[in-house]
């Protein structure tokens, strides 16, 4: 089984576990970029404007979710008796998030489960070699992941077990991450109001969807709805999956696109992408303390960019709305 085939029959295992609470799903493979996945039970309005809301920091806080990981991560480890000083768990922690991310198509993406993995493996290895001093204890883990690089671990029952612990007592915060409330409110609204709404997300395929679905349906389950048509999983630029979905979009010249991004590289790469399309192009970028990219400078001023600014004030689902509304104005780029 190649590595496509294995990625594509885990994502349809992904989409039978929510079809029950989000009806029929299709997923469609955009060559080496990506995937397209069609919610149907919510279809596409015909040439209306789509809205496509990136995922982590947008429309959810992963930041967030990813401090409250490494907080779990020491809890679980005091929990099996581990002795280690803190700043010696985190570089284990760190050392495993390293040994999950490969290069893929010129781009280096995280892969959730290796993650997950490399840890259950670097446990069993501190609680066989609890007498060693720790640089030598982390020279073996270090050793022990390089000699099984891209995730590709020895199954052991211990290790196994370690990881399954892992994810419902550690990672279930990054599947499952607070979301933004006036942000998802907004996609009703202006669903309501005749948009197209789609999310879209950078990174290792089967972990995007697992968290963007695992959202529809927690959403769903508090009897609240978030009416999305498409979710796009790209591990390429935005602007690169973005052109390849125009072409496909029927009667795309009728069409207005936004993107709300926190990520200003990825905006850039969509305005620079689209430029010579026949298409009303525009972005909007989304700031929110914590991020890793609120620092990152970016040219708002120039024709369709725009910037909602969350760090200082609490901020209404009108008031995002009106944002968006805004920003989607007709531009031709």
């Amino acid at each position: 089984m190649t590595d496509l085939t294995s990625e594509i029959d885990l994502l349809h295992k992904t989409i039978k576990d929510h079809t029950f609470y989000l009806g029929p799903i299709e997923i469609e493979h955009i060559g080496n970029q990506g995937y397209a996945v069609h919610l149907t039970r919510h279809p596409v309005i015909h040439a209306a404007e789509w809205i496509f809301y990136d995922l982590d920091d947008t429309l959810v806080a992963s930041w967030e979710a990813k401090e409250r990981r490494i907080g779990n991560f020491i809890t679980y480890c005091r929990s099996q008796g581990l002795e280690l000083k803190e700043k010696d768990l985190l570089l284990i922690f760190q050392a495993t998030d390293e040994y999950a991310r490969w290069p893929e198509r010129e781009e280096t993406i995280y892969h959730f489960q290796a993650h997950v993995n490399g840890l259950g493996a670097a446990i069993e290895l501190v609680v066989s070699n609890q007498s060693r001093e720790f640089s030598d204890l982390f020279a073996l883990i270090q050793e022990y992941l390089n000699n099984n690089p891209h995730g590709k671990l020895p199954h052991t029952p211990h290790a196994h077990a370690y990881s399954n612990d892992l994810m419902s007592k550690v990672f279930h915060v990054v599947v499952r991450p607070n979301i933004f409330t006036e942000v998802a409110e907004s996609i009703s609204t202006l669903r309501a109001r005749g948009r197209n709404i789609g999310i879209f997300t950078y990174g290792e395929p089967h972990f995007q969807l697992l968290k963007t679905l695992t959202l529809l349906r927690a959403y769903k389950h508090e009897s609240k709805s978030i009416d999305v048509s498409q979710i796009w999983l790209t591990k390429t630029t935005k602007g690169a999956f973005m052109q390849t979905m125009a072409q496909k979009m029927d009667d795309v010249r009728a069409r207005k696109i936004l993107l709300i991004d926190d990520n200003p590289a990825e905006l850039n790469s969509v305005m620079a992408g689209m430029r010579d399309k026949k298409i009303d192009i525009a972005v909007m970028r989304s700031l929110r303390h914590g991020t890793k990219t609120t620092d990152h400078s970016w040219n708002h001023e120039l024709e369709g960019h725009h910037i909602f600014d969350a760090r200082t004030t609490s901020v209404s689902t009108d008031e995002f709305v009106m944002h968006i509304e805004q920003a989607s104005e007709p531009t031709r780029s």
